[in-house]
Formats: C-alpha cells, sequence, structure tokens
C-alpha cells in the first residue's frame, strides 16, 4: 500500500510531501504523527536527512515525490 505523509524538519512550520509503501501482509504498517523517519538526499540536503511526519496524506500532486527511506526506530 501507499500512503502519502508530510514530513517537518527541525521544528519549522514548511511541511514536505513524501510517500511510504508498506506491505501489511508481510508485516509492514503505515505511518503515524510523530513517527521520525529518513528521506532521500536532494538539491538542498545532499546527504539525506531526517524529520518527523507531521500530517497524515496530502493533495500535493507535483513531479518529484519521493519515497521515505526508512523509519528510525528509538
Amino acid at each position: 500500500m501507499i500512503q502519502l505523509i508530510q514530513v517537518r524538519f527541525l521544528d519549522t512550520e514548511r511541511l514536505y510531501t513524501y510517500f511510504w509503501t508498506f506491505y501489511p501482509d508481510d508485516g509492514g504498517t503505515p505511518l503515524k504523527i510523530g513517527d521520525r523517519v529518513e528521506v532521500p538526499p536532494n538539491w538542498f540536503n545532499p546527504e539525506g536527512s531526517s524529520g518527523t511526519v507531521a500530517a497524515l496524506g496530502s493533495d500535493y500532486d507535483g513531479p518529484n515525490l519521493q519515497q521515505i527511506v526508512r523509519v528510525i526506530h528509538p
């Protein structure tokens, strides 16, 4: 399944949309607000970064939607 989520970085107000793929039949779970995630490299942060899931769902339909790399477990 594919889930659209919005990530906040370093307590900023701006949210960025990513997608998360999970497979419930294989034990995968959807992301929830407050989860810490790793995002792929981009023009602003060429080494990748991490942020916090701040919202579920999005109406973003731009061409550069990227996938969450992984959940960062405590």
